[in-house]
């Protein structure tokens, strides 16, 4: 069931220790897009594809530990995935990871805890710190950035250049946003400024609006 849930090789592996020098090397990566003709196909047995972030030995390949974001129903203009470039850090200044970051294709920014105990990797259940409104993918890696107090602040974009939000589409516009996270589900927004794309249609190109501030 595990080989069956992986997707295409969209998203590109962290490369890390967890939690301490003692643990494994590992790989932690999204399952990326499969598409729904294949996910199909009568030997799958109807397991969901592209919706799991997986920890994995870097030596063996073994799966340690994974866990599936789900599909949200209401969001369908496009099969989920996690196809985006996880986000990782940890306690302090070490070199440790402890805590991954990753979006997904329906506009859900999702958080995962990730823990070795000497024998054994676990992830704990994805916590929801962001979810667009209608659909509005998240196809970037976020960036991770101390907020001086022992917690983090998350900046990723919403959406893709070559594809145009649409209201009919139930497609919000895209943004930039910005999450201070605290801890818990969902995170407190800092900022979320939404962008125009320029294609003749109306509205102002992000090089049009000035510095952001």
């Amino acid at each position: 069931a595990a080989a069956k849930s992986v997707g295409q090789t969209w998203s590109l592996p962290v490369i890390a220790q967890i939690t301490g020098p003692t643990s494994p090397w590992t790989l932690t990566v999204g399952s990326g897009y499969l598409p729904p003709y294949v996910q199909a196909q009568a030997n799958r047995g109807s397991v969901r594809a592209g919706t799991t972030l997986y920890v994995l030995d870097a030596a063996t390949g073994t799966v340690l530990a994974s866990r599936d974001v789900g599909d949200d129903p209401n969001k369908e203009s496009i099969k989920n995935s996690l196809t985006a470039d996880p986000s990782t850090t940890g306690p302090g200044d070490s070199l440790f990871i402890d805590r991954v970051y990753i979006g997904d294709a329906e506009g859900a920014m999702w958080k995962f805890g990730v823990t070795w105990n000497g024998a054994t990797v676990s992830l704990a259940a994805p916590l929801k710190l962001y979810d667009a409104l209608d659909w509005s993918p998240i196809f970037a890696s976020a960036a991770v950035v101390k907020d001086g107090t022992g917690g983090e602040n998350i900046y990723f974009s919403t959406g893709l250049d070559i594809l145009p939000w649409s209201k009919n589409k139930k497609v919000v516009q895209f943004a930039i946003v910005g999450l201070k996270d605290t801890g818990a589900a969902p995170a407190t927004k800092l900022f979320e400024i939404k962008l125009d794309k320029s294609d003749g249609k109306g509205g102002q190109s992000i090089e049009d609006t000035g510095p952001l501030t």
